[in-house]
């Protein structure tokens, strides 16, 4: 027969153990730019929070950034890309993963427009 003092151990354990998991999530953002801002989804240059693993994908397909360069950096107004974005011309997108060595916040912009995006704050 089973103790009845098995919860007194089994219960934290599996509270701790499920309680710090994070669940990494993929976000899309359609990237179009008007009057000099970008838009992502159709929002003028929101500001993004992440967690660390969550992917930011932004599609750049919308005629009105077809040859822009979208960037994503570390410092602001910085038109040089934060070492973890992808890029694929294909596709037409950039990618961002967001991984334990991210800064706290990232800058996005059209670069030709440096003061067009916004920022991505990462939470732990």
């Amino acid at each position: 027969m089973i103790s009845k003092n098995y919860k007194k151990f089994i219960f934290p354990i599996l509270f701790f153990s499920f309680s710090s998991i994070s669940y990494a999530k993929t976000y899309h953002y359609s990237v179009t730019l008007y009057s000099k801002k970008c838009y992502l989804n159709m929002e003028k240059s929101p500001s993004i929070s992440a967690q660390k693993g969550d992917t930011l994908i932004f599609h750049m397909d919308d005629p009105s950034v077809r040859n822009r360069d979208f960037t994503v950096s570390e410092k602001e107004n910085n038109m040089e890309n934060y070492k973890g974005v992808r890029k694929d011309k294909r596709k037409k997108t950039v990618t961002v993963t967001i991984k334990d060595e991210n800064p706290e916040v990232l800058y996005y912009s059209c670069s030709r427009y440096q003061s067009s995006g916004s920022t991505i704050l990462i939470g732990k």
